[in-house]
């Protein structure tokens, strides 16, 4: 029998704006759920001035922990992913924070996303051929 697990993709398509005190930085944020592991994306355009990037995930909506924090590139645009494994079944929200080189720091993206590892079972024969068998007996 093969297993194939389900993908499910949820994401934002436009641009989230931050308007810090430094200036402004365009964000595309996006997930993807495969089986039991999310894939975060965001894209950042004039991110000079980010210093930090914060992922939080939460399963009830208003308790968040850290994921990770990945450090800004300081260039004028930057692709980042990060992907978050093993997660049990459920829908989970997570939220990207900025953390700006002078110190403020601003909530920019928050998407939900669905986790499901149930397996679409695909039938197949584990039975002998017939008339296979048949013809190389022959």
């Amino acid at each position: 029998m093969k297993k194939i697990i389900p993908i499910l993709l949820c994401g934002f398509s436009g641009l989230l704006m931050s308007n810090s005190s430094i200036g402004q930085v365009n964000i595309e944020f996006k997930l993807s759920a495969t089986g039991n592991d999310v894939n975060i994306f965001w894209v950042a355009e004039y991110q000079a001035d980010v210093e930090t990037f914060v992922i939080h995930r939460s399963s009830d909506g208003r308790n968040f922990q850290l994921v990770t924090s990945v450090t800004g590139t300081g260039m004028d645009l930057g692709e980042y992913s990060y992907d978050d494994i093993g997660l049990p079944n459920g829908e989970y929200a997570y939220r990207l924070q900025l953390f700006f080189r002078d110190g403020s720091q601003e909530l920019v993206g928050y998407e939900i996303v669905s986790v499901n590892s149930r397996p679409v079972i695909v039938n197949s024969s584990a039975f002998p051929d017939a008339i296979r068998a048949n013809s190389i007996n022959q």
